[in-house]
């Protein structure tokens, strides 16, 4: 049984996760190309990196690989408590953020490396970034949808623009931390 699939950037192949515990590569004319077996579970997802050298499939053992679209297994990420339900990339093709029925949303590096964990109240089933990288939406069981705004510079200014008059007139800030945000606003 597929539970998910993705098309690589290119358009030429398509990936796809079974409950077999195999990801699939496969031609856009349904001709299959390669089977990556490593997984100890069922496969529920998969994604390819923006330039398509890289795949990660998300599974119900607990896991997220990164292989090469050769069927070459890179690297397993473990961190989750329960099955991985879906992952993305970056944009950029940086990081990757997985989620799971552990109720969290993970950001990792291409390297395996656990970059942050947040814990939520809610399975998270979904994931995905915004083409241009600045948000990130979840979704969950309960019928949940958060997007967050991953637009750090955006995000230091608006907090800067609220904060601005407290660090200048609250007598309880030291001096050396009224001009914070200085920098910050003078960039606006």
């Amino acid at each position: 049984e597929v539970f998910g699939l993705r098309f690589s950037p290119d358009g030429k192949n398509l990936a796809t996760a079974s409950l077999d515990n195999t990801v699939r590569i496969w031609r856009r004319d349904g001709t299959p190309i390669l089977q990556l077996e490593g997984h100890a579970g069922g496969v529920v997802n998969v994604a390819f990196n923006p330039d398509g050298t890289l795949l990660a499939s998300a599974s119900d053992d607990n896991t997220v690989k990164l292989w090469k679209p050769n069927g070459t297994l890179i690297q397993s990420f473990i961190g989750h408590q329960g099955w991985v339900e879906d992952v993305a990339f970056s944009p950029d093709g940086t990081f990757l953020a997985s989620v799971g029925e552990d109720s969290t949303l993970r950001f990792w590096d291409t390297d395996g490396n656990v970059l942050h964990t947040f814990h939520q109240s809610f399975p998270i089933l979904e994931v995905e970034f915004s083409p241009d990288g600045d948000h990130l939406a979840f979704a969950g069981v309960g019928n949940t949808l958060s997007v967050w705004n991953l637009e750090l510079d955006r995000l230091l200014k608006d907090g800067c623009d609220v904060l601005s008059d407290y660090l200048q007139n609250d007598s309880t800030i030291a001096p050396a931390d009224r001009h914070l945000c200085e920098s910050v606003m003078q960039s606006k």
